[in-house]
C-alpha cells in the first residue's frame, strides 16, 4: 500500500472527511514522526509499533569487484519494531 491507497482507503472510511482533509491529517502525522525521530525520539504506536533511531558503527568492508578494502562511515538508521498485536495478526 503507497500513501495514496492509504489516503484513499482512509477517506472511504472516514465519510465525513474529505480526501484532502484525511492527506492532511496524514502528512501532519509523518511530519510529526520525522520531527520526533530527528530529536531522538522513540515514537510509540500503540497497537501497531516502535520507530527509533538506531547507530550503524563505522565498518571496513571488502569490495567485491576490485578486492579494494573500503571504510564504510558510521551513520543512523530508523528501525521499526512491530508490537505484539501487530505481530500476531500477521
Amino acid at each position: 500500500m503507497n500513501k495514496s491507497e492509504l489516503v484513499s482507503q482512509t477517506s472511504r472510511q472516514i465519510p465525513e472527511l474529505s480526501r484532502d482533509e484525511v492527506e492532511s491529517v496524514i502528512d501532519k502525522a509523518i511530519l510529526n514522526i520525522e520531527r520526533s525521530l530527528r530529536e531522538g525520539e522513540n515514537v510509540l504506536l500503540t497497537r501497531f509499533g516502535t520507530f527509533q533511531i538506531t547507530d550503524r558503527v563505522a565498518t571496513r568492508r571488502r569490495n567485491p569487484r576490485d578486492g579494494n578494502i573500503i571504510d564504510i562511515p558510521a551513520k543512523k538508521k530508523v528501525t521499526f519494531r512491530p508490537s505484539s498485536i501487530l505481530s500476531s495478526k500477521i
